[in-house]
């Protein structure tokens, strides 16, 4: 059985090596510069991970041009899938507005104003990373 399972996964690493040189050229390049080749430790794996070019909707091509379904989302963070239109939009006018301030806003006081309407809190605090948001409660303890 064992043996069976290890052909069956050396033909299927075959083949996913045959239909992604260009992913596999683009690790070893990323390997120069960044540790494991990818940003994070998840998304490293063996022979080397894909590397995306684009996605829409519920989809994603490699640089290869092999088309995939996107179970992921980002973890969820894409609930209306990629380039969603109506996120497309609202993006495009936020960004003719600012991409970033690092100061206080009203759009900060906009999103915890709905944020309380809908679930059963009185306040929100917003935080850049898990990280941050861990250190800052901490300290306020």
């Amino acid at each position: 059985m064992s043996e069976k399972l290890h052909e069956g996964l050396q033909k299927e690493i075959a083949t996913y090596e045959k239909r992604t040189p260009k992913s596999a050229e683009a690790h070893q390049r990323a390997l120069q510069r960044i540790p494991l080749g990818v940003a994070s430790n998840y998304r490293a794996y063996d022979p080397y991970p894909l590397f995306v070019k684009e996605g829409k909707g519920g989809r994603l091509w490699d640089i290869d041009g092999n088309e995939y379904v996107d179970h992921n989302l980002c973890f969820g963070a894409l609930m209306a899938g990629h380039c969603h239109p109506a996120v497309v939009k609202a993006i495009e006018g936020a960004l003719r507005i600012g991409t970033t301030f690092g100061m206080p806003h009203d759009m900060e006081w906009e999103l915890a104003e709905e944020i309380c309407k809908r679930y059963p809190v009185e306040m929100v605090r917003f935080g850049s990373s898990g990280t941050e948001v861990t250190m800052r409660q901490a300290c306020m303890v």
